[in-house]
């Protein structure tokens, strides 16, 4: 948060809890990992596809 444009910090506790709605972290983490590794997946399937794509055209 800042304040007077600095930033200021405030500790929440141990117990602190997201307000409903909000993603875990561990949930973020899964989340985009997952995202990663579908984009790894598309990158790769493109290059192949290309790939196909000369050998059908005859280049």
């Amino acid at each position: 948060m800042k304040k007077e444009g600095k930033w200021r910090w405030q500790y929440l506790g141990k117990g602190w809890q997201p307000p409903e709605g909000f993603t875990r972290p561990e949930v973020y983490r899964e989340t985009l990992a997952r995202y990663r590794r579908l984009l790894e997946r598309l990158v790769d399937l493109r290059e192949r596809l290309a790939e196909l794509e000369k050998v059908v055209m005859g280049r």
